[in-house]
Order: C-alpha cells, then structure tokens, then sequence
C-alpha cells in the first residue's frame, strides 16, 4: 500500500498534470494521493484540483510554505506502508507504482530507492538547469549512500520514521541528511532507472540561487548545531565545505597589518616579495572581509554574482545552451561560496584552540590528524604520491602554543622555476621574524619564536606569487607540514628515561649495537619484520619476543630482536640496543585489529604459545569469537570490558613500564607523560601513515641504504573501511583512545623534528665496511638490498627468492677488497619455470652484463665477467641487479601449496672474485 506525498509550494503550472498521471497509474494494488497545500493557496484553483482526485485521496492544508515542511507533515499523517515522494511539477510514467512495488519486493533488504527522472525543458537556460542538476542527480545515485531524490524517492514508512525523516529545520539539505541518517542506520538505498518520471525545469535563475542558497543555508546550520548529529562525518566530510576556514574581523586585521608591514620591512628582512600590484590586491582582500563583517555580504563576491548573472540571461536571450551550461555552473558555485561565507559572517565566530588544547610538541599538514585554523590555502593535493598544499601569497595558522621558545619547522615543496623563487617573509603574532631567527633551507625555513603568553599564535607568511601552467590560481609556499617543539636550553643536564647517552645535540652515530623492534600490534610490524630480519645474519634474530615460548630466551644472542613487548624489556640487555617502534593513527589501528579478529579461525588459535604472552591467548580467543557473532556497535555495547581491554588506548599502554602500568592506573594524565617520555626515548619513531619517511629515518640511524619501499604483509582484505564505521562506533572508539590521540599528536611532532634534522643531515652510501664480502655470499649473511622475500632453508642450505612486494628486480650490495675486472658466479637453486631462467638479466652497477647458464648437478650456474669500468662505478661496493621478465605464484601452479607469494628465482650464492692478466676482455658488456 503506497502514500503518495505531493507537496504544493509551487507547481509551476503542472499541478493538473502531475495528479492526473498519479492518478492514472496502472496498479494492481491500494494506493492514495496526499496532497499538502499551503494555506494561502488559491481556492479556486485548489477546488479544480480536487476534482481530479479519487474518493479516498486526500487533502491536508497546512500553515508551511516551504516544500520540506509539507512533504514532512504529509508523511506524519500518510496511511500507505510505502512513502513515495514528489513534487508538484513532476508527473510519472503509468507504471511507476507497478514497478516500484516490484522493485521492493526484489530486494527486499532495501528500505527504499530513487527514480530515474526525465528531464523536461523549454528554453536555453532550462537545457543548462537540467544538465547541471542531472549530472549532480547522476552522481548522487552512483556514490554510496547519498541516493535520496526527493522528486522520486521510495522509502518504507517505519525506516523513514526510524531515521527521522525529512528534516525542515535543514531545507532541502534534508535530503541529504536523511540518505546519511539512513546509512548511519545501516539501511540500503537503491536506485531503480527503469521507474521513471518526467521533471519540468523552469530555467528561471532567480529559482535557481533561491534553491541553491536554502541548500547552503541548510547545510550551514547543519554545521553550526551545538550537537553534532551522529553521522555529520559524513556530511562534512568533503573539502567543499571546509573550503572558507576562518573570516574573523581578528584575523584580517592581522593579515592586514602583515601585508601593510610587508612594504616596510624590506630592509629588515629579505627583498620585497611582493610587487605593488600583489600588494594592493592582498591588501583589498583583506580589507573586503572587514568590510563583510559590517556588510550582509561580501562585496567582491556579490558583484562577480551579479556579474555572471547578467551574462547567464544575455546568453540565454541568445540560446546557447553549450556556453550556459559551463556559465551556470561557475554562477551555481558563486552562489553557493558566497551564500557560505555570507553565514558565517552572521551566525559563527572564529573557532581557535582554548587553553586546554595546548600542546609543546605537534605537527600539521595535509594528511595529519592534527586540526587547526588556517587561512589563505587552497585544497590539499599529492606531488609525487605525498600530501601537500598550495597556501596563497599570503596565508596564516592558529598554532596552540604555551609559554616558551619554540623551534618550528616549516617544511615545503620548491617547484617553481628559477625565476620566480619565493622569498618568503614570516611573521609571528604580526611581527616580522628577524634574520637571527630564521634559517631557510631547500626544504622550508626554521624558524626560532618565543611565545610570552599562551594561548594561539598567530605564525603568517608573505611570498612572491607564482602561477603555473594551465592554473589559474595564485600560489604561495607548496606546504608539506608545519612542526613545533621546544627549543632545548643549552645548559640542561636533565635525562629522559632509557635514553642513549649521545648529546641531544649531536648527530646519532651509525648504530652498532642490537636493535629492538618495539611492535605495536596493527602498526605494520609484520611487513617491516621481513625487511629487517634480511639485513641480520640467519638465525640472528628474534622473532615474537612476547610469545610464551620465547620467554626465557636471552635476547642478548640476538642482533635484532622483535615483539608486542614494553620499554621495560630494555633492561634484559647488556647493552642497550637501538629501540624503533611505529605508531598509527588511533581509529585506523583499532578499526584494523578489531577487523583482524574478527577475521582470525581456528587454526590461529592452534599454537598459542607461539604467538601469545602467557595467558593472553584466552581473552583474544573470546574476542575473535564475540566479534565473530555480532557487528562492531554491537560488540562495543555487549562487550565493553573486553573490547576496551584490546581497543582502548593500546598505543599507550604498550609504552609504559610494568611497575609503570601498575603506579599509574588510576592515572590517565601521569601514564600519558609515561608514555611520551618512553616514545621519546626510543631512537627511532615511525608512522604508519608516512612508511617511507619512517623507513628513511631508520636507514639514517643504522648507517644502512636502500631500506625499502615496504611491502605489505599480513593484510586484511575485508577489513571495514574506516569511512564506514557507524558514527556511534567511532564515538566510543575515539572516547576510549583519548590518550592515544594525544600520544598520536605528540609522535607526529618528534617524528617531524627528527626528519628535519635527518633531512639536513642527508644521507650517503652504505658504509662499505657493514656489507659482506663478495668474493663468496651465501644466503645466510646479511642481505643489503631490496626485492629480495624473507630467506628459507633447504637441506641445511640457506636461500632467498626474488620477487618480494611484487619487484620483477632484487638487488644486493656487497664488498669488494680491489678494483678492476672481476668474474661473477652465481649458484640458483629453484626457479617454478625454465622461462623464468630465459629470461634473467643480470646488472651491475646499473649495467647488463652477458651471462652463461650451465647446470651444475640440481642447481644453474649463472656466471658472467664484469669489467672494471663497470667495477668502478661504485668502488668497493658493487651492487648486483637480478631482473626476470615475470613472477609466479606457486598457488597458481598447484592450488594446494597455498603459497601467493609472487616469486622470480632462489639464488643460494653469489661469488665476486678479481681477474688478473688476460681474461679482463672476454665477454662484451651492454650498457
């Protein structure tokens, strides 16, 4: 049984064709019209269109003029169990209730579904409207849940009343809302083409910016509630609504007085980036905003509207369909940022960091979680697979700063070209930054402030503006991040828990000692352990340090040493080893260790000792189980005790002390600092969201080259996508991992500092004396390359594919006592195809050397000469390429191994030996 809801507001001169093609529809089945009138709408129109309704259709007059309230008060009183929407300038195709009733009955685990609708127009500026407005309709019904079409929606009525329904308050942002509501609930919506109506567009542009502005201004005041509803992660998700930051009338004045100090300070600091022009421009900018805050609009914009306006008219007059419909959407986006900026000059204040927020140590950037106010940026993008973003010429950030000196680092991108170099000018709290206290660099500038009274600082910037090719846009500085941290008194003798006892000060030496891989469960351990572990001779390495069985084993026998252990594991050793660890984002790591569980058999669970601490394999085993039967909200709610005990604030916990753990239980702010001063203390930190930074840092501390890129193991495939987490969930997620956001920020902030100083150390070549000799490696020495998977043995031999992360190429470097030509043996001991064979090449150096295959009992021999001008490419340290056409899986040859690694060929040895005398010019070499 169908309500079909038909609002009146206004018709457009259609209301007797829409309800003649309601009430002509083919059905087999029960239904009823509801129309909702406005009280002011004309009698004797109304009279002629309730002549053309059944005996039991309806009519409901209501004081509401706006078609949101009618269609809400319509379905609080609709009999139908199925609520179908429109509107009065619509009229539908004859079986559209026969095929919507259809189309629920097959999928039945939908809650309702959008129609296709059919445009209708009838001048030049209708055609632009209806291709505007389907191509945002075409999008709506392929993304993932906004599919609420208010000109044809079905929905159940109990799902629609569960989710609230079409909200007034909100306008025709109720759409929206209700679709995120829907999906926040865990309903589907579908879409049904083959259902169609027919939706007349007026092509009137004073209709048009009057429903686009009710939009806006829903959304707005969506955003602006003192209660956020729970799924506004969805709704604000995207950049266009986080396009405009911050128009304080505080925050244009500074800017203001910076661009008015720019002229004068050109003697002070550097050369005036900006030209008179810039200047001036800058200048109105800023002056236009204080305008604004006394105006009801921003002047500059209101004018580019009405400007664009005019030229849409002009050009409908002159049927141009093509051109109106690239002009209507640039007026269609005026409309909307105007309408925005517009708002929050009315109803929003500047929104900045209170006291509470105050951190010493923290970074921000594109891709960080860190959220600050910023001005005067355009929207973050990628260069080279990293986030970064453009600022405009002049361009200010809210930094939460105590008192104290500070060091802040701020790290860009240069690409412009030579002649036109940034020059930038920094300020602070408006103030220009002296030369003393400012250093640039080719990666940014570092700057030296002091702030005297806490609260939010103000760090700004001018610079030269620069337009690239093909954009439009005047740029800035290229961003990458921005960090702060205190600056460290020269004459403080204070130690930090477990720390080396280099000088802070001093650059770390190449670490000689053991290094512990302090693993943080769903931090990437698992891929980084197979890097690692080949850079250690075989059997040298500890794996899993936690597991019960390993327990009592001494990890001093041991070069690196790994497991879900504490900092207080330190103290086993004699020597104090290198400590690395990795954290990730809170919510990211809790969403994947609670998916992980839930994904885990059996099986995992056959062996506990060797993967679990003693006794800890009861409760994980429960919480597998537990996940298993329910969905994460569920499990949150019927499980708290267990899953905080796994989900909450584990970052943190991992980084206290036994006796530590103890002490402050009842302590979150006392095991925080713990925390922080244990993660300072470990010699290098790294972020799952910036692996190959990290990976860098820790070549650069281990003297060691060619660490990386990182290939992914122990990943989970149907992991639940962040993003789709029910709202609720992530509540009590990122209510029970408080600490773990803080220590999140606070990591994000050394990691920055360390880069830094690592970037501005640079890093060079591997030390030669750290590699293994050439003149005869086997597979159980350390292996100094990349592409290379985690060696194996075979009959008391040590091996290792190629093929690692899916690299058609391995490379190994080793040592060499002497110069000039040398003969190059390398023994293969499998190979799952000859093709594979056929197909090496071998480089050296980064050039082909011819190779000669013989088979040697079981085994191919690959040998090769390699000239010495080859040789002295890299003196002392040649590097040896393996490259094959393709990779195979062994699963793929036969499915029972279960094997899917991708595998090229197993070398066993490789041998590097001089030649003297006359065989220095046999086989020829191609470049």
């Amino acid at each position: 049984m169908f309500s079909v809801i038909i609002p009146l507001e206004f018709h457009r001169g259609l209301a007797e064709r829409c309800i003649r093609s309601w009430t002509q529809q083919q059905s087999s089945f029960w239904y009823e019209i509801l129309l909702v009138v406005p009280e002011d709408f004309p009698p004797v129109e109304l009279n002629a269109l309730k002549s053309l309704l059944r005996a039991h259709d309806r009519v409901m007059m209501r004081p509401e003029k706006h078609d949101m309230s009618l269609v809400a008060a319509g379905a609080a009183v609709a009999a139908g169990e199925v609520l179908f929407f429109t509107e009065s300038h619509v009229w539908a195709e004859p079986d559209v209730l026969e095929k919507s009733a259809a189309a629920l009955a097959e999928h039945p685990h939908w809650v309702g579904f959008s129609c296709r609708s059919v445009g209708v127009t009838h001048n030049a500026l209708s055609v632009a409207e209806a291709d505007l407005y389907e191509a945002e309709i075409e999008r709506g019904m392929a993304h993932a849940w906004r599919r609420v079409l208010d000109q044809c929606f079905v929905v159940r009525r109990q799902a629609y009343f569960q989710a609230g329904g079409f909200d007034p308050a909100y306008g025709h942002f109720a759409e929206w809302l209700l679709a995120a509501r829907l999906h926040e609930l865990g309903f589907e919506i579908g879409f049904i083409p083959n259902a169609k109506v027919s939706h007349y567009y007026i092509g009137n542009l004073k209709v048009l910016r009057e429903f686009t502005q009710d939009f806006v201004d829903g959304e707005m005041s969506y955003m602006d509630q003192d209660t956020p509803d729970a799924c506004a992660d969805l709704l604000l998700r995207g950049p266009a609504v986080r396009r405009s930051q911050s128009f304080s009338r505080r925050l244009a004045a500074g800017m203001l007085r910076i661009v008015s100090n720019d002229g004068s300070c050109r003697s002070v600091v550097w050369k005036l980036p900006l030209s008179a022009r810039d200047n001036a421009r800058l200048r109105l900018r800023w002056v236009s905003v204080l305008v604004a805050r006394m105006w009801p609009f921003w002047l500059k914009a209101w004018i580019a509207d009405c400007v664009s306006g005019v030229r849409i008219e002009w050009g409908a007059s002159r049927w141009q369909p093509e051109r109106l419909r690239f002009a209507l959407a640039a007026h269609a986006e005026f409309v909307v940022n105007r309408r925005r900026l517009e708002w929050r000059m009315k109803h929003r204040t500047s929104r900045h960091a209170s006291a509470a927020l105050l951190t010493d140590v923290g970074a921000w950037g594109p891709g960080l979680p860190t959220v600050l106010t910023a001005s005067g940026f355009w929207l973050p993008e990628e260069l080279d697979g990293r986030p970064c973003v453009w600022s405009e010429p002049a361009a200010v950030v809210y930094l939460p700063l105590a008192c104290g000196d500070y060091e802040v680092n701020v790290s860009t991108r240069d690409i412009r070209p030579p002649e036109c170099p940034e020059h930038p000018i920094f300020y602070f709290n408006e103030d220009p930054i002296s030369n003393g206290n400012s250093k640039l660099t080719q990666s940014g500038a570092i700057l030296r402030v002091r702030v005297l009274k806490p609260g939010v600082a103000r760090l700004a910037w001018v610079c030269r503006p620069y337009r690239a090719p093909a954009d439009g846009r005047s740029l800035g500085l290229l961003l990458r991040r921005i960090a702060w941290a205190p600056r460290p008194a020269r004459d403080s003798t204070a130690r930090i828990l477990l720390r080396p006892p280099s000088s802070p000060d001093s650059p770390p030496a190449p670490a000689t000692g053991p290094l512990l891989f302090l693993h943080i469960r769903k931090t990437a351990g698992t891929s980084l352990v197979e890097l690692l572990s080949n850079r250690y001779p075989a059997d040298a390495w500890l794996f899993q340090a936690h597991a019960a069985i390993n327990a009592d084993k001494d990890p001093n026998r041991f070069g690196m040493v790994h497991g879900h252990v504490d900092p207080g594991y330190v103290k086993r050793f004699h020597r104090r080893p290198l400590v690395f660890t990795v954290l990730r984002d809170p919510l990211e790591r809790t969403v994947s260790a609670y998916s992980f569980f839930r994904e885990n058999s059996a099986s995992y669970f056959e062996r506990p000792e060797r993967t679990f601490a003693a006794g800890d394999e009861t409760s994980r085993q429960r919480f597998s189980e537990q996940a298993q039967k329910m969905c994460l909200l569920e499990f949150l709610r019927q499980e708290p005790l267990l899953a905080r005990q796994h989900l909450g604030d584990i970052q943190t916990r991992q980084l206290l002390c036994p006796e530590e753990r103890v002490s402050l239980a009842n302590n979150p702010a006392g095991m925080l600092e713990a925390a922080k001063r244990n993660l300072t203390s470990c010699d290098v930190v790294g972020l799952v969201e910036r692996m190959d930074d990290t990976l860098f840092l820790l070549s650069h501390r281990m003297g060691w080259e060619g660490l990386g890129p990182i290939g992914y193991k122990n990943v989970n495939e149907r992991r639940i996508p962040t993003w789709d987490v029910d709202a609720k969930a992530r509540e009590i997620l990122l209510e029970w991992n408080q600490l773990d956001c803080q220590l999140y920020a606070y990591a994000c902030g050394l990691f920055e500092q360390r880069l830094r100083a690592a970037e501005e150390g640079g890093i060079g070549a591997a030390n030669a004396s750290i590699l293994p000799a050439a003149a005869y490696f086997t597979f159980d020495q350390p292996i100094h390359g990349y592409g290379w998977h985690l060696r194996e043995r075979t009959a008391g031999r040590w091996h290792a594919w190629t093929g690692a992360a899916a690299c058609h190429d391995a490379w190994i470097d080793l040592r060499v006592e002497s110069g000039g030509a040398h003969a190059l043996r390398c023994s293969i001991v499998h190979v799952l195809d000859q093709r594979l064979l056929d197909g090496l090449r071998i480089f050296v150096n980064g050039h082909a050397v011819d190779i000669e295959c013989n088979r040697d009992g079981a085994h191919v021999v690959v040998e090769a000469i390699v000239p010495g001008s080859i040789m002295n490419v890299r003196p002392q340290m040649p590097r040896i390429q393996f490259s094959v056409a393709e990779l195979l899986r062994p699963v793929d040859l036969d499915v029972r191994s279960g094997d899917e690694r991708t595998l090229g060929v197993a070398l066993g040895s490789i041998s590097m030996q001089p030649i003297h005398g006359a065989r220095q010019s046999a086989p020829s070499v191609n470049s």
